[in-house]
């Protein structure tokens, strides 16, 4: 063997330790960088803790057919790197490392044996340990060396007034201080979203901006989830501000509620007419007195026994009827667990305007008295 092979072999069983010229050793210069990756609309952003571990790479020198000395680099899988990776790592400027570093001899040879697999002269995994091939230029054709790039680890901490986020990272950190890889960004596992800026809800916790709704009634910040969408309006709102339907039995805000002209019930603007009556007063019928219903009511209150003609409909909460008494018109409008009246109005037979009674005629009305 002549010395030029002896070399060699010698390298690929202690290799040269060698590291990226421009690769940051200590956490310092990579806190700026890792900061300026989020937005944070109130509180402060800090550095909860960051490890720098020393992770090998493999360089391997070349003499390509050309005759030019190649650079090439692999994984611990045995596996080319991505010539991009290698920018970012600053992979072409290498010094040897002033670190200790050692790499298991078992591994090491393992390794070898994998990358042989991508280099020329390579025919299989064991040319690349022991004393290599009986074929002396594969034996002198490749140099192997180790190059130790640090990889970063760590937690960001986002606080609040009233909350602490975690926000962790992890990366190499050639790649993190050129910005070329950034930390995740948060994300608001109540509603999936990401986002790298950070605003305060109303209750003093912290979340990604994205993930957050405004509550068309309070104004206030919440997560999107905790709001519902009105089905007529289609504003969002907290659950509290919604108030049912009488007539479809929706959940509705109350601004999407329309007073009916006739029973002056309020409901869901969907289920008025053009003319402005609900669905419940356009779809009136003829009630007699075997009708349970009116049987009801005629007993509960006697005084609308003097009138006739009766029409009636009911909603989710209410009877609503309407009757005749020669020259006058009513409309009553009665709860229909208890029977109090919600509205009472009476028009002549020759007129269009209701009128409501005083509270005291109201009650000689029904009463009978």
């Amino acid at each position: 063997m002549n010395s030029s092979e002896s070399g060699t072999n010698e390298l690929r069983t202690h290799p040269l330790s060698l590291a990226p010229e421009t690769q940051p050793e200590m956490v310092h210069p990579l806190t700026a960088v890792l900061f300026s990756c989020f937005e944070l609309e109130e509180g402060s952003l800090r550095l909860g803790g960051c490890m720098l571990e020393d992770r090998p790479l493999m360089r391997v020198s070349l003499w390509n057919d050309q005759g030019e000395l190649e650079q090439r680099f692999f994984d611990r899988d045995g596996q080319p790197l991505d010539p991009s990776l290698i920018d970012e790592l600053g992979l072409d400027d290498l010094h040897p490392t002033t670190t200790k570093l050692r790499i298991d001899p078992e591994l090491w040879q393992q390794w070898l044996a994998k990358v042989a697999t991508h280099l020329p002269g390579a025919t299989n995994a064991t040319e690349a340990t022991g004393d290599m091939v009986d074929n002396a230029s594969a034996k002198a054709s490749w140099v192997p060396a180790v190059v130790w790039c640090k990889y970063a680890s760590g937690e960001l901490s986002a606080t609040g007034d009233d909350d602490r986020l975690r926000l962790p990272f992890a990366g190499w950190a050639g790649q993190l201080l050129r910005g070329s890889v950034k930390p995740p960004p948060y994300r608001e596992l109540a509603t999936g979203d990401e986002s790298y800026h950070l605003v305060r809800l109303d209750d003093g916790s912290l979340t990604a901006a994205n993930a957050v709704g405004v509550c068309s009634v309070s104004h206030k910040r919440v997560l999107r989830t905790e709001l519902r969408e009105c089905p007529v309006s289609h504003e969002v709102a907290l659950p509290e501000f919604f108030v049912s339907c009488p007539i479809s039995g929706q959940l509705v805000l109350p601004g999407a509620l329309r007073e009916c002209v006739h029973c002056r019930q309020r409901v869901g603007m969907d289920c008025v007419s053009e003319r402005g009556f609900c669905g419940a007063c356009q779809n009136m019928q003829p009630a007699g007195p075997s009708d349970p219903r009116l049987a009801r009511v005629l007993g509960e209150h006697p005084g609308l026994g003097v009138w006739g003609r009766w029409r009636l409909a009911e909603t989710r909460a209410v009877y609503i009827l309407a009757g005749s008494a020669l020259l006058r018109r009513l409309v009553v409008v009665l709860d229909k667990d208890n029977l109090t009246p919600r509205h009472l109005a009476v028009r002549s037979r020759f007129s269009r305007v209701w009128t409501t009674p005083s509270e005291l005629e109201q009650q000689e009305l029904l009463a009978g008295r």
